[in-house]
């Protein structure tokens, strides 16, 4: 009877006073604005909390630094003997899959060929980090052997099982 809806809204609004269309307008922006505040809030409190947090070594009290660098060391001495079968036994599920000669090799071709004798150890850094997968030891050590100096960066999970090896 009041004609198309359309027609009815066009008219509602040409008869809307100019100082509500603006206030109704604002407190739209106003709103969008909040929405938009508090979605990227919450995406920064999440990408916060995922984020690796790094602390010293020893401070959640799960982890001694001698034992973690004697596990580093031993772990650099196993490499060297290419006793995959010994360091397989003491990764993580998801380290046993790329302990083997192969990979290993083509690991340390990448840093590198013909490194030589090892020689000794040279600086150790160690710390923890802690991340929504867990607690880690990390170490930091470098290698110095007749030919290269390798530096590797070790990680241990909680039961002190390998997580993570890089060398550069």
């Amino acid at each position: 009877r009041m004609g198309s809806p359309a027609l009815v809204a066009s008219e509602f609004n040409r008869n809307f006073p100019e100082k509500e269309r603006k206030g109704a307008k604002r407190k739209r922006r106003i709103r969008i604005f909040v929405i938009i505040a508090a979605v990227l809030l919450a995406a920064a409190a999440l990408i916060w909390w995922l984020l690796p947090k790094n602390y010293p070594l020893g401070k959640h009290g799960v982890f001694d630094e001698k034992t973690v660098v004697d596990a580093a060391e031993k772990v650099i001495s196993l490499l060297d003997d290419k006793d995959y079968d010994s360091l397989e036994a003491m990764s993580t599920d998801s380290m046993k899959k790329v302990m083997n000669q192969e990979k290993m090799d083509e690991a340390r071709s990448q840093v590198g060929d013909n490194w030589g004798g090892f020689q000794s150890f040279g600086s150790v850094y160690s710390g923890e980090v802690k991340d929504s997968n867990g607690l880690y030891a990390v170490v930091q050590l470098v290698a110095v052997y007749e030919n290269r100096t390798v530096t590797y960066t070790i990680s241990f999970n909680e039961e002190m099982e390998l997580a993570g090896l890089y060398m550069k």
